[in-house]
């Protein structure tokens, strides 16, 4: 249904190589349609030309279902700040994504700099047979400019959202990634 790339910023090389240069994003109606995409000779076609641009063995994938947080209009060129995110030690995947959703993501909503949050919750299916997927989750926020970005330091509602991170995310080991859409123009064009 949908296909956007996002890439990293020319910033984000400034003082270490990022661990991802990059982030695809693919929508699908339901697994099924996933999983038959990759058998059409467009899908065969996409799987065969990543090993021109893409290291396989640094390559990683989720599925995920999206619950927007707050909805706004997004244009080229905002900013888009990108966390992947483990839930903390201990804590079920069941409590993590219900904390997410329905604490933390209302409250993130309030900030007034925040254009559009979406949370990606990792499916349920990947954690069976005692699986442990990368990461539990995915927040995609985006900002007017890097400036709105840089001014919530002292938001009183960026502060409230700091105090209840340390509850359902393990901090050490969340990703953050500076990006930019490049490229929706192929809307409709999967399978």
């Amino acid at each position: 249904r949908r296909y956007v790339q996002s890439h990293t910023l020319d910033s984000g090389y400034t003082k270490h190589e990022p661990v991802y240069d990059g982030i695809a994003e693919l929508w699908y109606d339901d697994t099924n349609a996933m999983r038959s995409g990759a058998d059409t000779p467009e899908g065969v076609a996409a799987a065969a030309d990543q090993a021109n641009f893409i290291d396989t063995a640094s390559f990683d994938f989720i599925i995920t279902e999206e619950r927007e947080q707050k909805h706004g209009v997004v244009r080229p060129g905002m900013a888009k700040m990108i966390s992947f995110l483990t839930r903390k030690d201990g804590l079920s995947v069941e409590a993590f994504q219900d904390y997410w959703a329905n604490h933390h993501g209302p409250l993130a909503a309030k900030i007034p700099q925040l254009r559009h949050y979406v949370q990606s919750h990792v499916r349920g299916s990947a954690y069976h047979a005692g699986r442990n997927p990368r990461y539990d989750g995915v927040a995609e926020t985006w900002f007017d400019d890097f400036a709105a970005l840089r001014t919530l330091l002292g938001d009183r509602p960026l502060l409230e959202l700091t105090l209840t991170v340390g509850f359902y995310i393990n901090v050490g080991r969340v990703l953050r990634a500076l990006q930019i859409d490049v490229d929706d123009s192929h809307r409709g064009l999967l399978p």
